[in-house]
């Protein structure tokens, strides 16, 4: 992996606690972190993986972007 992106594993479990409750307020709170934060770590997912995992909107994020597949190996 190459631009300086590190994934951990803590960052896999991030995701987890996301999809397992689809709200990022939700998951932010169960992870004791910011939603901007579990944000962040989800874009640079996102970035690591080359892959568009959410779809972003005003209302939230779901997942998204034609990449279902990806999902079930990261969890």
């Amino acid at each position: 992996m190459d631009g300086g992106n590190t994934m951990k594993i803590e960052h896999l479990r991030y995701f987890q606690c996301f999809a397992n409750s689809k709200s990022i307020n939700q998951a932010a709170k169960e992870l004791y972190i910011s939603q901007q934060h579990l944000n962040r770590i989800l874009t640079s997912l996102e970035s690591e993986l080359r892959v568009t995992l959410f779809e972003r909107s005003k209302r939230g994020m779901t997942f998204g972007g034609g990449n279902h597949d990806i999902i079930p190996q990261l969890l």
